[in-house]
């Protein structure tokens, strides 16, 4: 298992693996207000994940969204930077907080963490939420019980995953469950 320190003093996110992590860091802080946690995940058939695991700025404001933005550019900017996006197998999951249906749209912040900013489609991530947990919708806005936690994959991962396996987890609310929203989850076999 692994932690991030609270860079925002308030939040941080962890790990837990049955397999080793390893390269684990914090990343783009700033353009904050939280880090990104990246680690490696090396499964017993010699495989390696990268996981990326972020929670985006909240809130419902223009400046808020803006901000989520940002960091959806830093990081897809990062990947580029630091990956090969045709064989690395890339996670970018957590809590994005993508509450405004501005969110959602052309160039905003999914479309941003699926790297679809550039010409070349071939690297084109695939956001479970987007493409088959909620395919139609583009409001996702706590405390909906609709889904702010993403799943996002590189294309390599992307062939690895295990047909009709992406499901929500949990009731969406907080008194019911552990987080005040949807959970997801998806099966990959490496």
């Amino acid at each position: 298992h692994s932690f991030s320190s609270m860079s925002d003093d308030y939040n941080s996110i962890g790990t837990f693996s049955r397999y080793s992590i390893s390269d684990v860091s914090e990343i783009l802080d700033p353009p904050g207000p939280r880090s990104i946690y990246r680690y490696k995940v090396t499964f017993a058939s010699g495989s390696a994940v990268w996981f990326y695991g972020c929670h985006l700025k909240s809130g419902t404001t223009l400046s808020d969204q803006n901000e989520r933005i940002a960091q959806a550019q830093a990081l897809a900017n990062y990947i580029r930077a630091n990956h090969n996006l045709v064989t690395d197998y890339i996670v970018l999951l957590g809590d994005m907080n993508t509450m405004n249906s501005g969110d959602w749209t052309s160039g905003n912040t999914v479309s941003l963490l699926e790297l679809k900013d550039d010409a070349n489609s071939s690297n084109d991530f695939t956001s479970f939420g987007r493409t088959v947990i909620y395919p139609n919708t583009t409001t996702f806005n706590y405390p909906s019980g609709l889904t702010l936690d993403h799943i996002i994959v590189s294309p390599a991962l992307m062939n690895k995953y295990v047909s009709a396996s992406a499901k929500r987890i949990g009731s969406g609310y907080a008194a019911d469950n552990p987080t005040d929203h949807y959970a997801v989850r998806i099966k990959i076999t490496l």
